[in-house]
């Protein structure tokens, strides 16, 4: 089901999620979909609603002190869907040397390499709508010396994840996705190690605010927003969930 978190029955809270999932782009619906179809009750939460409003694409805004970027409200969409809405629809393959260390970079690096993700694609191409690889047009690169790897572009129409998976969203009976909740807080166990409830709030003056408890939560808000809802829980830690060791939103 959808709801509103301005006006929904808060009741439907009242118990433990097997997951919340944190945004509801494209991480985040593929995530709650493979979720609810291996049985599980799952929390989809989403900061903005159904259209582009400034009120909810306000929360982007940020100063960027480092290398040049967009300006950050204005490179991603903060509503159902996220950014699938102004994607161009534009995919490659990554490399295996992409999940590799670099030597000017002792820090870089993947934990996983390209075979972990190769069991994925054929399950990509269809979430994306994307032509298989086999029917692409062949360019063939004529070389004396194989010197050069050709780099083929595939695109998708592109697929706008909200429009897609609405009607799927809306008739799910594991799925509760919430509109206009926006992450505040997420609250630690007594360890501070583990993740057990996550508070959000609507744009209504005066919300008190409502809690999701589950036995797994997903962070799926992107590359920048990620880092920044870490750092913005301190309600039990002051410097951030996850920042012991000051490296959460270093490595833009």
């Amino acid at each position: 089901m959808i709801v509103d978190a301005t006006d929904a029955d808060r009741g439907l809270f009242d118990r433990t999620f097997d997951a919340c999932v944190i945004g509801a782009g494209p991480a985040g619906m593929t995530l709650a979909r493979r979720l609810a179809a291996r049985g599980l009750s799952v929390a989809l939460m989403e900061g903005g609603g159904f259209e582009f409003s400034e009120e909810s694409q306000d929360l982007y805004k940020g100063e960027n002190v480092g290398l040049e970027y967009f300006p950050l409200e204005e490179a991603r969409l903060r509503y159902f869907g996220g950014a699938s809405n102004h994607w161009g629809g534009r995919c490659r393959e990554l490399d295996p040397m992409n999940f590799l260390p670099l030597a000017a970079n002792p820090l870089s690096g993947w934990p996983i390499d390209k075979a972990a993700l190769d069991p994925y694609a054929e399950e990509t191409d269809e979430i994306l709508d994307m032509v298989s690889a086999a029917e692409m047009p062949d360019l063939p690169l004529t070389q004396k010396t194989p010197r050069f790897h050709r780099i083929q572009y595939r695109y998708s129409p592109p697929t706008r994840f909200g429009e897609k998976y609405h009607d799927e969203l809306a008739e799910s009976e594991r799925i509760v996705c919430t509109l206009n909740a926006n992450l505040v807080d997420m609250r630690l166990d007594d360890a501070l190690g583990t993740v057990t409830g996550a508070t959000f709030k609507s744009f209504a003056d005066g919300d008190p605010g409502f809690t999701i408890n589950a036995r797994a939560f997903a962070l799926c808000l992107g590359g920048l927003e990620n880092p920044r809802a870490l750092l913005n829980c301190r309600s039990q830690k002051p410097n951030g969930i996850g920042n012991d060791n000051d490296l959460v939103g270093r490595f833009f």
